[in-house]
């Protein structure tokens, strides 16, 4: 059998050799299983506090100053650590839901929170991917933007001075 440029084995093998690598390979995602597949749940919480803790036993709660502790991380049923302050209700969950409530932010800021944190590098750094040339760099007004104010006359948008 020959193996030449015109023969349909030459280019199957060409396929399989160059392009079922990348095919296969899948891009990671931000996700609480990826994170917690990376860090334990015991790491983000002790990350967030700031100091070892023993689980079961109470803490005092980072959510405000207080002098008797309020805090306790647990171990569930299912295996998982929970939290539960006892002085405000709403503060209970995961420790994704802690980092949220910490923070005040939203499911997927407490996600990139937590990957950049630990460097676990799904997003990456965004000012290093800047400094290679892979994201574009921040207009210096982003964060100031000032709203125009414009004026119709005769069917036309004019910017008013």
């Amino acid at each position: 059998m020959c193996i030449s440029p015109g023969s349909f084995y030459f280019w199957g093998f060409l396929f399989n050799f160059v392009f079922m690598p990348v095919i296969g390979k899948k891009k990671k995602e931000l996700s609480p299983e990826y994170i917690l597949s990376k860090v334990s749940e015991y790491e983000i919480y002790r990350y967030y506090l700031g100091y070892d803790f023993n689980i079961g036993q109470a803490v005092l709660s980072p959510f405000r100053k207080e002098e008797n502790p309020s805090l306790t991380i647990r171990v569930n049923s299912n295996g998982e650590i929970r939290h539960k302050d006892w002085t405000d209700s709403e503060k209970c969950g995961g420790c994704i839901d802690f980092v949220m409530q910490l923070f005040n932010e939203d499911f997927y800021a407490s996600l990139r929170r937590i990957d950049k944190d630990f460097g676990l590098g799904v997003l990456g750094n965004n000012e290093n991917e800047r400094k290679a040339g892979l994201r574009p760099p921040t207009p210096p007004n982003m964060g100031k933007r000032e709203l125009k104010h414009f004026v119709v006359k005769s069917g036309e948008f004019n910017q008013k001075s």
